[in-house]
């Protein structure tokens, strides 16, 4: 069943019902798959000008797929499957859901620093005196570089969705950051997106217990 918060809010873009919206987003998915309902809404409008089909659009995300850190990177951006069907690209009655995948290594700031700072001691120790300015700049470097290497990763996706039809990108995120994150993927997949950031004037923390106001 649709979550009826997301339905209720949906209809409020659609100026219609929660019982429509039901039907309408039902659609996307067909029977045996799990519907993958979102959470929080950053809503755009499409740009006058989207005629970028499926077959397209699927094609260019294919070329900028997720890829793993390597050791060198604390950071990795790439597109991911949306869904268990495990295409770029899932589209329903002209309807598309596409998913940005980001890795990340986990390596806190004070894990260097205390790396750092027990063999700047033992390198104290070894040539009788202290360690200076520019040998502990070095060996942060050099901590940093095998610690990265070494690190492991986290993997998040955001998920958006992409009405062609009433001319509507949705990004899976209340987090203003994530959705331009993942706009910003596209615009660099796309040459050009100049999508329009839709803006209510109700605060995103009331959105699940009331209608919003575009």
């Amino acid at each position: 069943e649709v979550n009826s918060n997301f339905a209720r809010i949906l209809g409020t873009y659609y100026g219609t019902d929660a019982r429509v919206v039901r039907r309408y987003t039902a659609r996307l998915f067909p029977p045996g798959y799990r519907p993958m309902w979102f959470k929080n809404l950053t809503v755009y409008r499409l740009p006058a000008d989207w005629n970028l089909s499926a077959a397209e659009l699927e094609e260019k995300l294919s070329q900028r797929t997720l890829q793993p850190c390597s050791p060198l990177e604390m950071f990795s951006r790439g597109w991911v499957a949306p869904s268990t069907i495990g295409r770029m690209l899932h589209t329903v009655n002209q309807q598309h859901l596409i998913a940005l995948g980001v890795d990340q290594k986990l390596l806190p700031g004070s894990i260097i620093r205390q790396e750092t700072e027990r063999r700047a001691q033992v390198l104290a120790d070894s040539q009788g005196f202290p360690v200076g300015r520019r040998q502990m700049r070095d060996l942060k470097m050099r901590v940093t570089e095998e610690l990265r290497a070494r690190a492991l990763s986290r993997r998040r996706s955001t998920r958006a969705w992409i009405d062609p039809v009433n001319g509507w990108f949705v990004v899976d995120s209340g987090s203003a950051k994530k959705a331009e994150e993942v706009v910003e993927a596209l615009r660099d997949l796309l040459g050009s997106f100049a999508v329009q950031l839709v803006e209510t004037d109700r605060k995103s923390t009331r959105l699940n217990s009331s209608h919003i106001t575009i």
